[in-house]
């Protein structure tokens, strides 16, 4: 199973400023893929947590680099000791694409998760 490659981001800006402002050495930090890949750490840590995630159907470049390569990926994770529930929302929202949920769509939706 090869692992997740910081180049299936989007956005290379963000990946440049993701490793400028988060790691002090980034060459220590490639050592361990756990902190660039949520999959790489389920498999570290034996362990996938509850997770629900939305998606934007119109969002094909978020799909087509990082979507299909997360379900690819966990599709092929053997021996997990603890795995919880992944939920998939898929949604349509054409004037979106690549934009996420607004701060108040996100509140909404944790709030209906943890159902508080």
């Amino acid at each position: 199973m090869g692992s997740w490659k910081v180049s299936n981001w989007a956005f290379i800006s963000a990946v440049d400023y993701v490793l400028e402002y988060c790691f002090d050495n980034i060459g220590t930090a490639l050592k361990y893929p756990e902190r660039f890949s949520v999959v790489d750490s389920f498999i570290k840590h034996n362990y996938v947590p509850k997770i629900s995630l939305h998606v934007n159907l119109c969002s094909k470049v978020d799909n087509s680099m990082q979507l299909v390569p997360f379900l690819e990926r966990i599709e092929n994770m053997k021996n997990i000791a603890e795995y919880n529930n992944i939920e998939i929302t898929l949604h349509y929202e054409e004037k979106k694409g690549h934009d996420g949920l607004s701060q108040d769509e996100a509140l909404k939706t944790i709030y209906e998760i943890l159902k508080i």
